[in-house]
């Protein structure tokens, strides 16, 4: 619904202030990114040079040069893939840090009363598991997004440069493609591992359980899996 997607994205602008504290190490992986997928896009078309050349009177010596061209893109690659995970990844961590740090500060500010009505295996899910998550957004979750976008336009951009026709014919099955990916992902999600916290005692102490839903099943019947394993256990 258009009303929960807007709560999503406010709840998600929370994150902006630490984002724009290490915009310097994410904008240097974003220019990684570009140049890695550069090299990267430019083999093939070195590659292709290579074999029309073949056609031609080629000496040993070019076919050297060609190849060490390749090679010398690809190491090029490498050290700027590196690169934009190195920035990434680490930005994202010294992100979970502070979220953590800020987590635990506000956990100490509240009061007795908070923790009482609050179950204690939740609140440690939330402190642990929740920002993992959030890290895992912030640093490969954004590095991986513009990686695909920036790989795509590259890619279409070199394909265009070389036949716009049969560019255009190779993009026909794409929709297909995506609906089959959507409906391949939705499955998965459906038969997900999901990680129960049952009360052991009435003392606060939790007990983790680990219960697979397969492909038949969804989160809608997981409260009455829970209650059932929680009447056993007691």
């Amino acid at each position: 619904m258009p009303g929960s997607d807007v709560s999503k994205w406010r709840v998600l602008s929370r994150l902006y202030p630490y984002l724009k504290n290490h915009r310097g190490r994410l904008g240097a992986g974003f220019v990684a990114i570009i140049f890695s997928n550069s090299f990267q896009m430019m083999g093939p078309w070195i590659m292709g040079q290579a074999v029309d050349s073949l056609y031609a009177t080629v000496t040993r010596r070019q076919l050297l040069n060609y190849a060490g061209i390749l090679v010398g893109l690809t190491l090029l690659e490498g050290v700027c893939r590196f690169a934009s995970r190195w920035w990434f990844i680490g930005a994202s961590r010294d992100m979970e840090y502070s979220l953590r740090s800020d987590v635990f500060g506000h956990l100490e500010a509240l009061p007795t009363a908070f923790y009482q009505r609050n179950k204690t295996g939740e609140l440690m899910s939330r402190a642990t598991n929740d920002l993992s998550n959030v890290r895992m957004l912030l640093g490969p979750g954004i590095m991986y997004s513009l990686n695909t976008i920036v790989t795509a336009v590259v890619a279409v951009g070199f394909m265009l440069s070389i036949d716009w026709r049969l560019t255009l014919v190779s993009l026909l099955p794409m929709p297909v493609v995506s609906i089959a990916v959507r409906k391949v992902a939705i499955a998965a999600a459906a038969s997900a591992i999901a990680t129960v916290v049952l009360p052991s005692s009435g003392s606060g102490e939790v007990t983790t359980m680990t219960l697979p839903l397969g492909c038949g099943s969804s989160r809608d019947n997981l409260p009455s899996i829970v209650l059932t394993a929680s009447a056993k256990s007691e």
